[in-house]
C-alpha cells in the first residue's frame, strides 16, 4: 500500500544495503580446486560429527526406556563432571596468568603482592577530615 513515491524510496533503501556475504557466491559453482580444502575439511568434520551425535541420542533413548530411575542421577553426575572439568580449567588459566605477571613484574621494585597483609590503608570518614584530625 501506500504511493507510487513511497514504494518507490523503499525500494531504493533495500538495494542499497550493505550485506555481508560470509561464502562467496562462486563456492559451489566455482572451479574445483579453488575451494577444495575447505570442502574437504567441512566433509571431514561433518563425518565425524555425525556418529557422535547419533551415538548420544541412542544412549539418551537406551537410559530413558531401560533406567528410568537412573536418568536423573546420570544427568546431574554428567553435568558435575563438565562443571568440574571446567573450573578446573579456569583455576589452570588463573594461576598461569598469575605466573606470568609475576614473571613480567619480578623486577619492579614497586610491585607489592596483592595478598601482602601489611598493606596500610587509611580510610577517611566524612566531608571534614581535617577539622576531624584535629
Amino acid at each position: 500500500m501506500g504511493c507510487t513515491t513511497c514504494n518507490s524510496n523503499t525500494d531504493k533503501k533495500n538495494s542499497n544495503s550493505k550485506s555481508i556475504t560470509f561464502i562467496p557466491d562462486n563456492f559451489g559453482e566455482g572451479p574445483v580446486m579453488e575451494n577444495f580444502l575447505l570442502k574437504i575439511v567441512v566433509f571431514v568434520i561433518l563425518v565425524a560429527a555425525l556418529p557422535i551425535i547419533m551415538l548420544v541420542l541412542v544412549l539418551q533413548i537406551f537410559f530413558t526406556f531401560f533406567t528410568p530411575r537412573y536418568v536423573n542421577k546420570i544427568k546431574s553426575k554428567s553435568h558435575n563432571f563438565f562443571k568440574g572439568i571446567l573450573e578446573k580449567f579456569i583455576r589452570l588459566r588463573y594461576k598461569k596468568e598469575l605466573l606470568k605477571r609475576e614473571q613480567q613484574f619480578k623486577d619492579n621494585p614497586d610491585y607489592i603482592d596483592i595478598d601482602n597483609e601489611e598493606l596500610d590503608i587509611e580510610v577517611f570518614k566524612g566531608d571534614n577530615n581535617e577539622e576531624e584530625s584535629k
